[in-house]
């Protein structure tokens, strides 16, 4: 009986060829162009999502340092590099003085006296002038631990905030009060009525720009935070502090 074994080395072992080898590659370089071109996209996109976020979460709260007062701010002085008192008319020119370096001792304090100032109070650094806004320079408060402006960290996330506390006008715009709001207030209560209001209600702004440029210079995105707080204000020396529960006569 005769047997035949088959060899194996016979049989041809196919493989890849160079011109396969060579489109495989040309499809996965095309491939990664198009990932490459669209990362950083993504990133900034990313990036400013992240910023946007502190913002979102900074701004309501300089709003509430406003409302409640100077006690437990002290962590301010981590976050806030500088800070000015913006007086004089837009039209004719501002003129910043920077107390935070100066004058003040740098307290959480004075920060919030600062940024309390309201619209219209006569500011004696600039010769008696009044104020139209408070500008500081701020590390972030929120977000991921190596934005937060804390004492060791040397690139945080900076950005502008913008304080400005305006007397509600109620004697402008009394006829639309009167007609909206207070309608069933008679003649002889309404003016009563409408000076009290604008003794005790003011509108807060806080205006975040973001990020800072060079020389200290906001960047083109902006936000506004508005509401509205009753009360009135305490004032010492050249400082402004918001008491809520504290009404006055007009």
């Amino acid at each position: 009986m005769n047997v035949t074994f088959r060899n194996q080395t016979d049989s041809r072992c196919r493989a890849f060829t160079m011109i396969e080898i060579a489109i495989a590659l040309a499809v996965i370089g095309f491939a990664l162009v198009a990932v490459i071109g669209v990362l950083p996209t993504g990133l900034t996109v990313q990036k400013q999502t992240r910023e946007e976020t502190i913002i979102n979460q900074d701004g309501p709260y300089f709003l509430e340092v406003i409302r409640s007062g100077p006690r437990g701010m002290d962590h301010l002085v981590d976050n806030v590099d500088w800070i000015g008192v913006v007086t004089g008319d837009e039209e004719i020119g501002f003129q910043t003085n920077d107390l935070y370096f100066s004058q003040l001792i740098p307290t959480g304090s004075n920060i919030v006296g600062l940024l309390s100032l309201p619209y219209g109070r006569e500011f004696a650094p600039s010769g008696g002038r009044e104020v139209s806004s408070v500008v500081a320079r701020v590390r972030a408060l929120s977000g991921a631990a190596v934005e937060v402006g804390s004492a060791g960290n040397d690139f945080p996330f900076t950005y502008q905030v913008t304080t400005e506390i305006i007397p509600v006008d109620w004697k402008t715009n009394a006829l639309f009060v009167k007609e909206v709001v207070a309608a069933e207030i008679s003649t002889n209560h309404f003016q009563a009525y409408t000076n009290a209001l604008a003794a005790n209600v003011y509108e807060v702004r806080v205006t975040c720009q973001w990020p800072l440029l060079g020389g200290g210079r906001p960047g083109p995105n902006r936000k506004v935070f508005r509401t509205l707080i009753s009360g009135s204000f305490e004032h010492r020396d050249d400082l402004s502090f918001f008491v809520p529960h504290n009404f006055r006569k007009p």
